[in-house]
């Protein structure tokens, strides 16, 4: 099981990767107040180090966050919310809906999901 701590180490070598084979991409950093964690992954926001440190400049937008796999640490970015979900992102009321994207997205990518058994009374 990977750890929030593991995570926040792939994600930044996930960054570097990208930025030697994209001199453009902004210098990125995972915004660790923001980080979530779902039951089978962590859910990593980023943006530039540089307005993560209080340059409102250096703002990045219209990026998505970086999903960790928990089970194996498969780094991939979360396909970009519509503007209704950014909203309800914001308040937090779409983990459910958050976890449906990444299990859609690894399931497009031929990435098997544990999938956990939710106990009931009946059980």
């Amino acid at each position: 099981m990977i750890s929030r701590q593991t995570a926040l180490y792939l994600a930044i070598e996930w960054f570097r990767k990208e930025r030697s084979a994209a001199p453009h991409m902004p210098f990125a950093a995972v915004d660790e107040n923001r980080i979530i964690e779902t039951s089978f992954a962590w859910i990593l926001p980023w943006n530039d180090r540089r307005y993560l440190a209080g340059d409102i400049r250096y703002l990045v937008t219209g990026h998505s966050p970086l999903v960790v796999l928990k089970s194996d640490g498969t780094v991939m970015r979360l396909p970009k919310l519509t503007p209704s979900e950014r909203v309800k992102w914001k308040s937090r009321e779409m983990y459910g809906s958050i976890e449906n994207r990444i299990a859609n997205l690894a399931e497009k990518l031929g990435i098997e999901i544990p999938v956990q058994k939710h106990c009931t009374t009946e059980d």
